[in-house]
């Protein structure tokens, strides 16, 4: 790769990052950049969607906050597109780098993110006082001491997990957490039924169920370790239902593992919580969608861990019987989490499982890592969406 050559096809995408891509002039500038490589250990194909669009200039352009040297750009941007990483990075991240937010790929992408929350139980101590008048600051720990995995080798019967794990210095609130969910529309959540079901062994009032939406990491730290989570107060919401559990809002079976709840903001009774204005027969997908090798990306909490976004997925197992299988890297706590087309953006369905999809790494008797199964054996077993909206419209869930 020569520097010169280097140097003014990275002046050229910078120009084009401001003035705003679409898909079509992305995959011509990412010819470009697979032709300044020369060797097949970088590959660029995870990015050849929309949503791998904004991750691309994210990751560009966050390099160049490091003011490197050109021989040490290139090195980077050789270790940053890498054929054997996985497939999640920040969301966070993603957001605060892209240069131009009116692109109708940012739009899309942005509102979904707004849209999807962690699911987890009320502590009346959990919202502290925050410089930003319009948030609040979580009552937090590390995840690290709350994640792991119980061994009778261990003291106290519990492992940690490692140092050197991606997830471990990073802050999850105090409390517990149940998955991942997405906010459908105003008034209505969409997530798992087995992540209700949990929640059922926990909770003994059902206000005690809340959601905290968009939380991401606001600043982008090198270690990965922000000091605080804050959380907006008006994507604050707490369950609107007398039960938790309803059998005419829940699929839950061999036809899939879905379910929607009626919700309302918890400090503001009139933020966002209007009527249902949603076209439902809108929301069900294209069926050309669904089809197999399509791309798709999911947005969720594994671990409870501030918003990851898991790109470069693909639909590696069609539509039967209310499910389908995903390719996707993702965590425990991901249940819930809503899978979209990775170029329109349309919500295709809700991460079940399975568990198989990670396994426990010791590298030595006192911590304990998880790893992707990254063999493309191992699918993401998805709720379709529109088995669930079919149920919705049956109801009438705006009332």
């Amino acid at each position: 790769m020569e520097k010169a050559a280097f140097t003014t096809l990275f002046d050229k995408s910078k120009g084009l990052f401001k003035a705003g891509l679409g898909l079509k002039a992305f995959k011509e500038l990412l010819k470009e950049w697979e032709a300044l490589f020369e060797d097949d250990t970088v590959s660029f194909e995870r990015y050849k969607t929309t949503v791998g669009c904004l991750v691309f200039e994210s990751e560009i352009n966050s390099l160049l906050e490091e003011q490197l040297k050109p021989d040490q750009l290139m090195a980077a941007i050789h270790e940053k597109f890498f054929r054997t990483r996985d497939k999640r990075c920040e969301v966070g991240q993603v957001l605060s780098h892209i240069k131009n937010k009116e692109t109708d790929i940012y739009r899309a992408f942005n509102k979904n993110v707004q849209s999807v929350g962690l699911i987890l139980k009320y502590d009346k101590d959990m919202f502290k006082p925050s410089k930003r008048s319009d948030s609040f600051e979580l009552d937090s720990v590390v995840c690290a001491d709350v994640f792991g995995i119980e061994s009778p080798n261990a003291p106290n019967g519990f492992m940690p997990l490692c140092p050197e794990f991606y997830y471990n210095g990073q802050m999850v609130p105090k409390t517990e957490i149940f998955g991942s969910g997405y906010l459908f529309s105003p008034n209505v959540v969409v997530t798992a039924a087995h992540v209700i079901k949990e929640a059922i062994e926990s909770i003994q009032d059902s206000k005690d169920l809340i959601f905290i939406f968009g939380l991401y990491i606001y600043k982008h730290y090198k270690d990965g370790r922000p000091n605080i989570l804050l959380a907006k107060k008006d994507s604050i919401y707490r369950l609107n239902q007398d039960n938790l559990w309803e059998n005419s809002q829940t699929i839950n079976g061999d036809t899939g593992d879905s379910a929607w709840l009626k919700v309302t903001p918890l400090f503001d009774e009139g933020q966002r919580n209007s009527t249902v204005t949603t076209n439902l027969d809108a929301r069900i997908p294209n069926p050309v969608s669904m089809s197999i090798n399509e791309p798709v990306y999911a947005l969720g909490h594994g671990l409870g861990v501030p918003m990851k976004l898991s790109f470069s997925g693909t639909i590696e197992h069609p539509s039967k019987n209310g499910w389908m299988g995903c390719e996707l890297d993702i965590f425990p706590g991901n249940s819930g989490s809503p899978v979209f087309h990775a170029n329109t953006h349309e919500l295709l369905g809700i991460i079940s499982g399975p568990d198989n999809l990670w396994r426990p790494e010791f590298s030595n008797k006192n911590c304990v890592s998880y790893q992707i199964n990254l063999s493309g054996n191992q699918s993401v077993q998805t709720s379709e969406i529109e088995l669930l909206i079919k149920k919705m419209k049956k109801h009438e869930y705006h009332h």
